[in-house]
């Protein structure tokens, strides 16, 4: 190759380089952005389901069954529910692992919680929503609500 030729190849080099990197960099800023729309989805979702328990009392119809007023306690609640989580799932690798264990953590319990109080579920039966199955699902519940709160900053204790 002819010496006058070098500043063009040199050029045409760093221009392809400089082009890869600006690839690498979006492609890294991408999925930065995408990161933090994954956690703020989902933190945002498990607020939702919390204040939605709150409202609806269901901690406590729980409790008081679990005290001995026990009775069968049925709900209809659709699994669009949790229509972040089931849409999200695939890009929870990129949050940390703190929270990725937090959430799969809520999630699990409160889907623990839910198939028991759903019709058909463990207590739309009363052979089988006896006090000690609703002290079960009570834990699970607090567990999940503690768990929701640190997750999102709040006194887990609330």
């Amino acid at each position: 190759m002819p010496p006058a030729l070098y500043p063009q190849v040199l050029t045409g080099v760093f221009t392809l380089l400089a082009a890869f990197g600006a690839i690498v960099l979006k492609h890294f800023l991408d999925k930065s952005k995408r990161k933090d729309a994954v956690r703020y989805a989902l933190f945002t979702e498990v607020a939702s389901i919390i204040g939605i328990i709150e409202k609806r009392n269901y901690r406590e119809m729980i409790r008081l069954r679990a005290e001995g007023d026990v009775d069968t306690l049925t709900a209809v609640i659709p699994n669009s529910y949790r229509v972040v989580y089931d849409s999200l799932i695939g890009d929870i690798g990129l949050l940390n692992r703190e929270d990725v264990i937090g959430l799969i953590s809520f999630y699990m319990s409160i889907m623990a919680v839910v198939e028991d109080i759903k019709p058909g579920g463990t207590f739309s039966r009363l052979e089988s929503a006896t006090p000690e199955a609703y002290q079960e699902a009570l834990q699970i519940l607090d567990d999940a609500l503690s768990t929701g709160r640190g997750l999102l900053g709040i006194d887990p204790e609330k």
